[in-house]
């Protein structure tokens, strides 16, 4: 009988006190990653696979090794050739704001006689004038047509481009006249790349 009490006061004790651990606060989380992946900027700027392209008329020829990226070629005293060649060139380009190619051209300077010159002009029989035309099937490419200036954007993107990236093309045309002496006439055209920049 006195077993059975204390087991009963036992049980009442127990039930009298709280529950420990119940309603405790559980501590820590939820935890949160942020993932930044930045992408670098990678733009190139080539020749096209086909780097340069003969005249139609097989006037203009380019050279080979060191004077690869040399054209030349013949014309009678008062011809026009509005295809002595023309060059093929490649843009890849991750820039956001998209990119630019300017052309930067000079007159056709005699070798001998440094005074007498074909200038940049409209080409045209019995003129002495050599000109430039950018083209190209890409509808991202802007920039295109024929120019005649010292400076030119010859063209531009403000799209980034595909793996395989977008190709333009530049012919040109020169004519002469019968006052130029017989003499070799030689200029460059420069093509400088730019990323355009955050508007």
């Amino acid at each position: 009988m006195k077993k059975a009490l204390i087991a009963g006061a036992a049980s009442v004790a127990l039930a009298a006190m709280p529950v420990v651990g119940v309603f405790a606060t559980t501590t820590g989380g939820p935890f949160t990653d942020t993932l930044d992946v930045t992408i670098e900027n990678a733009c190139t700027f080539s020749r096209g696979a086909t780097a340069h392209t003969a005249g139609s008329g097989s006037v203009g020829t380019w050279g080979t090794s060191t004077t690869a990226d040399t054209l030349s070629g013949s014309l009678a005293a008062g011809t026009l050739d509005e295809d002595f060649g023309s060059s093929t060139f490649n843009v890849v380009c991750n820039n956001h704001d998209g990119w630019k190619v300017t052309a930067a051209a000079s007159a056709l300077t005699g070798k001998t006689t440094t005074t007498e010159n074909i200038p940049l002009g409209t080409p045209a029989a019995d003129t002495a004038a050599w000109n430039y035309t950018s083209s190209s099937s890409d509808e991202a490419i802007t920039g295109t047509g024929t120019y005649s200036t010292a400076s030119q954007i010859v063209a531009q993107s403000t799209a980034t481009t595909p793996t395989a990236g977008r190709n333009f093309s530049v012919k040109y045309a020169v004519s002469v006249d019968h006052v130029l002496s017989a003499q070799v006439y030689e200029g460059t055209i420069v093509y400088t790349f730019a990323q355009l920049p955050s508007a």
